[in-house]
């Protein structure tokens, strides 16, 4: 497996995809959705490009908002900073994980969109993991990056992520 870091340029970022050989893709963390516009127009065409030849995708965070709004869906701004710099817990196929939370926005659960499988929810019943129906595309809210020490969970999901073919 190759790694290969995409560079925000715009529309032209499908080519590099293909022309590079590339068969995973990742929307990393970052700044808020709208503050760097080269950065949205790229993610926007990796997600065509992924959706267009069911490359697996995973966003994180921030890459995980995109998708969702991507799609259509709605963010709601947290007033309390409530999500950012702390630990939280989320429950995941029945069972309580701890995950790290560096974000401004949330996805509630009340308006989330039913072309996506919840994979973990807050206590507070915002969705902090999905998958896209019928494509294989996720999204996670927590920076398994950032961890002293990676998580089973995250251990197990990006191996599927990186080995399986079907999802």
């Amino acid at each position: 497996i190759n790694f290969i870091i995409l560079p925000n340029i715009g529309k032209e970022i499908t080519s590099y995809i293909k022309n590079n050989n590339i068969n995973r893709l990742i929307l990393s963390g970052g700044e808020d959705i709208g503050i760097y516009k080269n950065r949205d127009i790229t993610e926007r065409e990796i997600i065509k490009h992924s959706l267009k030849y069911k490359i697996p995708l995973i966003g994180i965070c921030r890459g995980m908002q995109f998708i969702y709004k991507y799609f259509g869906g709605n963010l709601v701004k947290l007033k309390n900073n409530s999500h950012v710099g702390k630990s939280h817990k989320v429950l995941i196929d029945g069972k309580e994980i701890i995950v790290n939370s560096y974000h401004n926005y949330v996805i509630e659960k009340k308006n989330f969109k039913k072309r996506f499988k919840t994979i973990a929810l807050s206590k507070e019943n915002f969705i902090e993991a999905f998958k896209l129906t019928n494509y294989p595309i996720y999204g996670i809210m927590w920076h398994p990056e950032r961890q002293k020490k990676i998580k089973i969970f995250d251990k197990k999901f990006f191996k599927k992520f990186l080995y399986e073919k079907k999802f």
